[in-house]
Order: C-alpha cells, then structure tokens, then sequence
C-alpha cells in the first residue's frame, strides 16, 4: 500500500508494512506477502523477507489530520486482489493477516496463532473515494472466523464494543483499541481492560498496526495475555510518537517505556 504525502509523493504504507516492520523490530524473523508496483520502493523492506507479487496497482490512500475532526481518508486505488490460498506454505510460530482494504480474497487456516486486523476490512468507500466505516461489520468479518485474535479499533465500525462481544462470544478473542484511552479484549463475551501509556500524539498512523504485532510477539513469547497487552500498549503509544515507519519502536525503547510507568 501506499500513502500520498502532504507533497503530492508516494511513501510507502499500510496495515501489513507496518505490522511486518512491527514485528522484525521486535526480534522476529519475517516473512510479508505483499503486492507490488514497479516503482515501488522497496528500501522499506529491509529485514523482512519478502514473498512479493507482481502487480499493477496497489491500495493507495490520502490521510489528511484535524485536532477536533480526527482522521479523513481517501481511497484513491483499491488495487488488485491477493489471494492467500490454502494450505499456507511453510510452518510459521503466528500469522497476521492486515488488508489495507478488501483485497484479500481467499484465505486458509495457518499453522500457529492466527490474528486478523480488521480496520481495512471493515471500510466501505463512497463515490467520491472517501473511506467510511462498514456497516454490516459480522458479515465482514466471516471469513476470519478462523483466526485466534482480530483485532480493530473503536472508529472502525458503529458499535465496535457490541460488535465485539458478540463475535467473541462464540469466536475469536478481539481486540478493541481506543488510541489514548488504551485497549480492551474482550474473550466469550467479557471484556478486559488494557490501561493506556502516555504518548506525546505526533501522528497516529501505524498505531494499531505496532499494538497488534507487538502483542503476538509478545504472547508468544510469554504465553501471557495480560503481560501481551501491556507491552501492545507501549509499543503504540511510542509509534504515535512520530511519523512514518521510522516510528515504530524497538523493544529496547518498549522496555524504557515500561520501566518509566512502573516508576
């Protein structure tokens, strides 16, 4: 996926760049499935071993920023479908799956945890391009039934805490996030706060993205939800903290944090 800057060019972006890069600075080894263009610019990639399919378009977005209004996106390119097909290849510890829209259209079941970020598949987009929050959010969200973990923030449909406890209800945890007023999961149908770290607010983009990779990474190394969740918090306070791909945090700089709130 790609972002229009406030210059008119293209920076790399989206749900999977940013989780893939999330998780890498966190000592991960891995791998992204991604769509790309020629002019793509692949420095981006570095640490990541990359399965890229070829492409003529991908998602490409314009995200403008107002202290009272909030976000306002534009859907400029949907891009071109990527099938993920089963069985997946290869034996992986986790799976993320993080469309920036509708474009995943087949999916298998993984081995390992399995986590969906659901923000781009919930979006609907209206005539004149501009990215709203789906409605009918259970019917969108079907086809990641499978999953372990999904996981979406409070903007990302109508009722998301409703919407959530139903699904876990039966499903998949779920993970509601709620920028400066922290997380909650909620897990057959009970909810269970996961307290905010303070951030100085630079640009929220990529947010969720870190919370979610850091959380997977975290509990499979501990095994430990609540432990998962706080340091998820960290990581996406601290990536609020700048713009672009060069925020997202390292664990060094997640430990600091949580060092500096438990003091």
């Amino acid at each position: 996926m790609e972002d229009r800057t406030a210059t008119g060019a293209w920076a790399p972006g989206g749900p999977s760049l940013y989780t893939a890069l999330a998780a890498a600075r966190l000592g991960a080894s891995v791998a992204l499935l991604t769509r790309g263009t020629p002019g793509y610019d692949r420095s981006v990639f570095d640490g990541l071993q990359v399965l890229e399919v070829a492409a003529a378009s991908v998602p490409r977005y314009a995200n403008s920023y107002a202290q009272q209004e909030g976000r306002t996106q534009l859907l400029l390119d949907e891009g071109e479908p990527l099938d993920l097909t089963a069985p997946f290849r290869g034996s992986f510890d986790a799976t993320i799956l993080a469309p920036a829209f509708h474009e995943i259209r087949l999916i298998g079941r993984p081995s390992g945890l399995l986590a969906v970020a659901l923000q781009g598949a919930l979006r609907s987009r209206a005539a004149d391009g501009a990215v709203t929050p789906g409605l009918n959010p259970l019917e969108r969200t079907e086809r990641f039934l499978a999953a372990d973990y999904l996981a979406l923030s409070f903007e990302d449909t109508p009722h998301a805490d409703s919407f959530a406890c139903q699904i876990s209800r039966s499903g998949p945890a779920v993970i509601v996030t709620r920028g400066a007023d922290g997380a909650e999961l909620f897990r057959a149908g009970r909810r269970r706060a996961i307290a905010a770290v303070r951030a100085a607010q630079v640009d929220p983009t990529g947010a969720g993205d870190c919370f979610l990779a850091a959380f997977v990474v975290r509990l499979i190394e501990t095994g430990d939800e609540r432990e998962a969740g706080r340091f998820a918090a960290a990581a996406g306070a601290l990536a609020v903290e700048g713009s672009g791909v060069g925020a997202i945090p390292s664990r060094t700089m997640i430990e600091a944090r949580l060092r500096e709130v438990a003091a």
